[in-house]
C-alpha cells in the first residue's frame, strides 16, 4: 500500500536538540495517556500526541507490516535509503512531521497526522528510535536469550523452584535448552524490590511468573516496556496484549462467570464479605454484576439475607482464621462462593460441615494439567508456562523482539493444555467451572 510510505511517522521521527526527553518521547510512541506531549491533527481536528502513537502502525518494535502495511521505521531503517525514497535527514524528517512530505517530495496520505511537538520531544524521539532495536532485543545475545522470574524477598524459593521447573520442561520438550542457536535461560532475579525492576529492564527479555506481590508491581515493569509472562495472580482483564500474557482466566472472566452463575441460580443479591476493599474480584464484579450487592454487612443483619434471593461471596481477608470466621456468621443456608485459589480447603471443610458452599474454579484449566499429569499446580503451571514459551519463541524466529515474542503468543494454540490465543486473547482461556461441594462429595458443573 504505497499510501502508507510514511504513516504516523511523523510522530516518530526527530532532529538532535540539547535537551532530548527521550522518557516523554517513549511515552508518545507507545501511547501512554495522561502525558501532554503535543498535538496531532487529522481532518481539521486536533487531538492530543498520544491518540496516534506509532507503536498503533509500527508495532512497539518499529519493524511495522501489519494490516496496515506500515513501513519499518526504527533507526536502522528510517535513516538508511530505501528503493522508493531516500534517506531521511533532519530538514526531510521535519517536513514528514508538519507538512506529511517525504524526501522525495511525494505528499504523505491525508489519513496521516500533522504533529506539533516540542524540540526536546523530537530530539528525544530522535534517540529512541535509534535506541529501539536494542531497547527491543534487551536479554537476547548471540549465546542466550534470558527470562527473569522477579524474586523479591520472601518469594525466593518460589522463585528458584518455578524456574527450574520452566527450564525442565525446555529441556524435556527440546531435548537441549537451546532454540536458533541461543540458549533459552530462565533466571531467579533475587534482590531489594526497589532495584528487580531496573534489572529486568537491562537484562531481560520479558519477565514470567511474577508472584503476586506489592512491589515491585506489575506497572513497574509495564512502564518499562518490559513484557510480562504469566504471572501467578489472575489479571484485570483489561492488560495491553502487546506487553501482557497470561495463562488463567482474568478477574473480568472469573466476575462474569460468578454474575451468570448467580443469575443461574435465580439470585437477586450478593453479600460480599471482605477485609479488601480494593480486591480485584470485588473491582470486577462492580461492572458485571447486576443485582444488589451488598458489602460486609453488619454480622447481625446477615440472617435477613436468606436463599434463593441471596448469595454471599467470600474474598481473601486479613484474619489468621479467614475464612471459618465468616462462615460462622452466615445463615446457615445461604449458598457461600469462594474462589479456589484463596480458600480452597476451608471450602471442602464447610461442606463437611453440612454448609452450601459452591467453589469457583478460577483456573480449571491448569487444575486439569495438574489433574490429568499427576503433578502439582505449580509444576503444572510451570509445564504450561514452557509449552506456551516454546511455540511463541519458534514463531518470533531468530532475530526475536520482545514485540515479535507477544505477537507470537497470539497465534499459540495447545488443545492439550486448553489454550488457544486466537479465541482469548489475553490468557488463552477464559474457561471459569463451578463445583458444589457436600459433604460426602462434589460436582463440577459445566463452565461458564
Amino acid at each position: 500500500m504505497k499510501h502508507w510510505q510514511m504513516p504516523l511517522l511523523a510522530v516518530c521521527i526527530a532532529m538532535p536538540a540539547a535537551g532530548a526527553d527521550v522518557d516523554t518521547a517513549a511515552a508518545l510512541y507507545e501511547g501512554r495517556s495522561g502525558i501532554v506531549v503535543g498535538t496531532a491533527e487529522i481532518g481539521g481536528t486536533r487531538f492530543p500526541g498520544t491518540r496516534f502513537a506509532c507503536k498503533g502502525c509500527h508495532g512497539r518494535d518499529g519493524r511495522g507490516g501489519g494490516e496496515s502495511g506500515a513501513p519499518s521505521i526504527e533507526g536502522t531503517s528510517l535513516f538508511a535509503p530505501m528503493p522508493d525514497r531516500p534517506a531521511y535527514d533532519i530538514q526531510s524528517l521535519a517536513a514528514a512531521l508538519s507538512e506529511g512530505r517525504t524526501p522525495s517530495g511525494r505528499k504523505l496520505s491525508a489519513v496521516m497526522p500533522r504533529y506539533k511537538l516540542s524540540a526536546d520531544i523530537i530530539s528525544g524521539l530522535n534517540i529512541y528510535l535509534r535506541e529501539l532495536p536494542a531497547r527491543q532485543r534487551r536479554g537476547v545475545t548471540d549465546e542466550n536469550i534470558t527470562f527473569a522470574v522477579p524474586a523479591p524477598p520472601g518469594t525466593e524459593t518460589f522463585a528458584k523452584t518455578y524456574a527450574a521447573l520452566v527450564e525442565g520442561s525446555l529441556r524435556k520438550s527440546l531435548g537441549s535448552l537451546r532454540l536458533y542457536g541461543r540458549q533459552v535461560r530462565v533466571v531467579p532475579m533475587i534482590g531489594p524490590p526497589d532495584e528487580i525492576a531496573t534489572r529486568a529492564e537491562a537484562q531481560a527479555f520479558a519477565v514470567m511468573g511474577m508472584p503476586p506481590t506489592t512491589q515491585p508491581t506489575m506497572e513497574d515493569y509495564l512502564d518499562r516496556s518490559i513484557p510480562v509472562l504469566f504471572p501467578l495472580h489472575p489479571l484485570s482483564g483489561d492488560e495491553d496484549v502487546t506487553l501482557v500474557r497470561g495463562l488463567s482466566p482474568s478477574w473480568r472472566d472469573i466476575a462474569q462467570a460468578v454474575s451468570g452463575e448467580l443469575a443461574r441460580q435465580k439470585n437477586e443479591v450478593l453479600l460480599i464479605l471482605t477485609t479488601d476493599p480494593d480486591h480485584p474480584m470485588l473491582q470486577a464484579l462492580r461492572r458485571s454484576w447486576k443485582g444488589k450487592l451488598m458489602l460486609n454487612l453488619p454480622a447481625e443483619t446477615r440472617d435477613n439475607c436468606n436463599q434463593p434471593k441471596c448469595a454471599a461471596l467470600l474474598l481473601r481477608q486479613n484474619t489468621v482464621d479467614w475464612p471459618r470466621s465468616s462462615l460462622r456468621t452466615l445463615p446457615a443456608d445461604i449458598r457461600i462462593y469462594l474462589l479456589s485459589s484463596e480458600g480452597g480447603q476451608a471450602a471442602l471443610d464447610a461442606a463437611k460441615g453440612g454448609r452450601n458452599i459452591t467453589l469457583i474454579l478460577d483456573a480449571p484449566a491448569m487444575l486439569s494439567t495438574a489433574i490429568t499429569d499427576n503433578v502439582t499446580t505449580i509444576e503444572a503451571y510451570a509445564s504450561t508456562s514452557a509449552a506456551v514459551l516454546i511455540d511463541a519463541l519458534r514463531a518470533a524466529g531468530p532475530d526475536p523482539t520482545r514485540a515479535a515474542l507477544l505477537d507470537a503468543i497470539g497465534d499459540v494454540v495447545l488443545p492439550d493444555y486448553h489454550l488457544d490465543y486466537g479465541k482469548a486473547r489475553l490468557n488463552g482461556t477464559s474457561k471459569v467451572t463451578f463445583a458444589v461441594l457436600s459433604s460426602d462429595r462434589w460436582d463440577a458443573e459445566s463452565g461458564r
